[in-house]
């Protein structure tokens, strides 16, 4: 540039690497400095410029917080070319929306030209290039405005097309700032719950309840103590007036059912210990006092790592003392004592036990929950010295009669489970007297493998009371020695069981007198000291004789030996090894019509009255319908799946899915019948015996 041109206001115009025309204008100063130079727009420039200032107009964030304001652009058909004004900001989530139901051909683009000069200008993203479907969609990020300014579209007159082009989502600031605020808060719970877990995990965390100030009437809180965990109770009252607190199933002053905290009318003070209930059986604190200054302070303290570690080791010990080998009990008679109260199992066991004489408790689960500590160590020692304990059920008495089979399957269950969790195994449950009815043993076998049924309970009546095993012959019942009366009949079974080498178990509820008691116990260690008698805890008699008796038959069948595997349910049946076991296949062809099934079994075995050696020759029949209703919607599997449900006194069904299997569970030294009574159904019914059951595998 000459020197004479060099005046402020000059302008230079070249193209640069890009290709683009720049223009800038002399201001001043070194003419060769950079610096006294100023760039002037040029159009591309300005329109990227007015296209930057419509993205940030476009995200600004309106008063009320939102942003990102969602646009739609509505197009109408034409059969022309249409030029129309991008009006989106760049980037952002866009759909194009079409419904075209007579399928005519469609074009639409973001174009950097307009009008219309072919679809090489068209931006490649978000365009429909003569398309004919129903239904068009296309989604993707708007451009730059200022590179494809244009939206063309092209369809024909048919107003039956709409079209739509969105974007943006109508966001607003201040749900994102509490989203994030709720975010923030979600990590801080789940960092400080785990802090908890931890600290819960360590132990050593106290949980502290003041029960102030009282008043007249009865006030809640929520119980957040651990189930049958040992709280301690402070406790102080000023005056002569009664002061309450309780565990309570409901928050208001009903007080049935409750479970004492503290309850006094004395001036007093002072602490002790509870267990505490489930939470969810009890899931708040009642209290009230007339004595308004009075005060009650709950506390429990989970127990440190160190702790649970040594009183798992001690579970672990009582365990194995309580699995340690369980001798077999064939050439020796036997004999065990159950006591059914914990207060009597302690007396007797005071004087047994220095003769070597074990003791069995008959204890049921509440009761021993609602036990002091100190009585729940003492009898956990006694366990550990060699005496025994067995299940004896779970709620304060409740007659079997009035029970349904979920309230029994629970009974069991929760005695059984509760049990394990306090470190005390047993393999046996024996129903309390007013257990009277039947109910079924597929429940009790879930959780036992043997259960001990008084003489009159009618179904350890007749067969029931004996099983055979090789020679001997076992006692299987619990024989009550409450009087003197008894106690003579009990010495009579113990010489009957030292003659013949059998096995008895007897029952007292402590209402023997103190020389009754010793009587019999004299002469239990009189046969002991002459080696004609072994003395046990009864879980450990009764497993040996299961143990024995599976061992003799060579196989774990049936499932449940109820006392030597009697099954029941209108009726007894007991499993011994005279003989073998009878299996029948029955299977079914044909289509069935509208009809009936219906089996009958006929049984010839051999049973035993009580206190005599002699086989008896007897009869049992079913004692339910062996029938099913057919009708011609039904399959082989459906009629297999019918009869196997039915229950049966003798036999066990097996479902095989298009055939049955029954085996016999009794027995036998000659055949046992299973015959076709009525058959109506259309089908063939055909009987093939695999086992006769005749040729004696044990003798």
């Amino acid at each position: 540039v000459p020197q004479e041109l060099r005046n402020i206001g000059l302008k230079v115009s070249f193209i640069n690497s890009d290709g683009k025309v720049e223009t800038w204008e002399f201001q001043g100063g070194t003419f060769t400095s950079a610096g006294s130079w100023k760039q002037i727009p040029n159009q591309a420039m300005i329109e990227r410029i007015d296209n930057d200032i419509f993205n940030l107009n476009a995200d600004k964030i309106d008063i009320d917080g939102t942003y990102d304001k969602e646009i739609t652009l509505e197009l109408s058909p034409s059969a022309v070319w249409q030029s129309l004004e991008n009006i989106f900001p760049e980037g952002k989530d866009c759909t194009i929306h079409i419904d075209n139901p007579n399928k005519q051909t469609i074009f639409l683009a973001f174009s950097s030209v307009s009008p219309y000069q072919g679809q090489q200008y068209f931006h490649p993203d978000l365009v429909v290039k003569g398309m004919n479907h129903e239904t068009i969609s296309r989604t993707g990020k708007t451009p730059n405005r200022s590179e494809y300014p244009y939206i063309l579209f092209k369809a024909v007159d048919d107003s039956s097309i709409k079209t739509t082009i969105s974007a943006g989502e109508n966001k607003n600031i201040f749900d994102d700032i509490n989203k994030v605020s709720e975010n923030v808060n979600q990590k801080i719970e789940e960092q400080s719950q785990i802090i908890s877990d931890i600290q819960d995990s360590i132990g050593g965390k106290e949980i502290n309840v003041d029960i102030y100030p009282f008043k007249m009437q009865f006030q809640s809180l929520e119980n957040t103590f651990p189930d049958n965990s040992t709280l301690n109770v402070d406790y102080a009252n000023t005056k002569a007036a009664w002061t309450e607190v309780y565990f309570s199933k409901s928050s208001d002053n009903n007080t049935d059912g409750v479970q004492e905290i503290y309850r006094s009318n004395k001036v007093e003070s002072g602490s002790k210990q509870i267990v505490a209930p489930s939470p969810s059986d009890y899931p708040y604190i009642i209290y009230k006092g007339y004595d308004l200054d009075a005060t009650v302070s709950i506390s429990y303290t989970f127990p440190t790592i160190d702790e649970k570690i040594e009183e798992t080791n001690k579970e672990i010990k009582l365990l194995n003392k309580l699995d340690t080998h369980i001798p077999t009990l064939q050439e020796t008679a036997s004999v065990s004592i159950m006591l059914d109260y914990i207060d009597a199992f302690f007396s007797w066991c005071d004087v047994a036990n220095p003769m070597g004489i074990p003791i069995t408790c008959c204890l049921n689960a509440f009761i021993y929950k609602n036990r002091s500590i100190q009585d729940k160590e003492k009898f956990k020692s006694l366990i550990q010295a060699g005496n025994g304990f067995i299940a004896h059920g779970w709620n304060p008495h409740k007659g079997s009669n009035n029970f349904s089979d979920a309230e029994f399957e629970d009974t069991i269950k929760s005695a059984k489970e509760y049990f394990i969790s306090q470190g005390l195994k047993t393999e046996g449950w024996c129903p309390p007297e007013n257990y009277m009815d039947a109910h079924s043993a597929v429940i009790l076998s879930k959780y036992y493998n043997y259960s001990i049924g008084t003489t009159g309970q009618k179904y350890f009546n007749g067969e029931a009371r004996f099983i055979t095993a090789g020679t001997n012959r076992w006692y299987i019942p619990r024989h009550g020695m409450d009087n003197a009366e008894l106690v003579d009949y009990s010495l009579s079974l113990l010489d009957e069981a030292v003659k013949y080498k059998k096995h008895l178990a007897l029952y007292a509820h402590d209402t023997a007198t103190t020389t009754d008691r010793e009587r019999i116990l004299n002469a239990i260690k009189d046969y002991a000291d002459k080696g004609l008698l072994v003395v046990v805890d009864t879980n450990t008699q009764y497993t040996s004789l299961l143990k024995t008796w599976r061992n003799n038959i060579s196989m774990i069948k049936p499932v449940f030996p109820f006392v030597g595997s009697a099954y029941f349910g209108e009726g007894v049946k007991v499993c011994t090894d005279y003989g073998t076991r009878e299996k029948i296949k029955i299977s079914f062809t044909g289509a069935p019509t509208n009809g009936v099934i219906t089996l009958k079994e006929y049984t010839t075995t051999l049973f035993r009255s009580e206190n005599i050696d002699n086989e008896v020759e007897g009869t049992s029949y079913t004692n339910k319908p062996w029938s099913v209703a057919t009708t011609d919607d039904m399959s082989v599997q459906d009629i297999c799946t019918a009869l196997a449900s039915i229950h049966l006194a003798c036999h066990t069904m097996i479902n095989m899915g298009d055939h049955l299997i029954v085996e016999s569970d009794v027995p036998r030294k000659w055949v046992n019948t299973i015959s076709v009574a009525e058959n109506t159904s259309g089908l063939e019914v055909s009987i093939e015996v695999l086992d006769n059951g005749v040729d004696p595998t044990f003798q």
